[in-house]
């Protein structure tokens, strides 16, 4: 009788470990970035994005972001747009940098704070990319991971001790 009761116990005990372990959600692998903009006529404006997510990715262009603050954004080639690397829809062109490397369908944005120039007379200003934790994203996994790990644990010491009848591991664990 003891038997089986270990056997069942263990074959729950390793089920939902192998589960918890092969189910667990990931962290996300997108970046998200905080964004501090301000410029010499409209003050500071502060927004977040994700660069999975753009409104719009044209190669060798731009790629556009949505500010959540009534107008979008975008990151510019400076190759296409002759030394103007920012551009938002109510403050016009800034001269800067490109403040990305990669494709525009994959970029690759670099923490820290870039100057951006006046552009035919409009307002300068700065553009400061901090990385912002995902939601989620601290710990990631790890909770669910470290779960299954003990289950399987508990079950291969539950396993030892009906197989190889260890009396003092028995005690141990008891």
């Amino acid at each position: 009788m003891a038997r089986s009761v270990h056997r069942a116990l263990l074959t729950r005990a390793l089920a939902c470990g192998v589960c918890l372990a092969a189910f667990a959600p990931t962290a996300a692998s997108a970046d998200i970035f905080n964004v501090i903009f301000t410029t010499t006529t409209r003050g500071t404006d502060l927004f977040t994005f994700d660069t999975a997510a753009p409104v719009a990715a044209y190669r060798g262009l731009y790629i556009e972001y949505d500010s959540q603050r009534g107008y979008n954004f975008f990151f510019l080639n400076t190759a296409t747009f002759s030394g103007s690397g920012f551009f938002t829809e109510r403050d016009r062109y800034f001269t800067g940098p490109q403040l990305y490397t990669g494709t525009e369908t994959a970029p690759v944005f670099t923490p820290g704070t870039y100057a951006l120039g006046s552009y035919q007379g409009g307002p300068s200003g700065s553009l400061t990319l901090t990385r912002a934790d995902a939601p989620g994203a601290p710990g990631g996994a790890a909770p669910e991971v470290g779960l299954g790990l003990l289950a399987m644990l508990a079950a291969a010491a539950a396993l030892a001790m009906t197989r190889l009848r260890m009396p003092w591991l028995r005690r141990t664990l008891a």
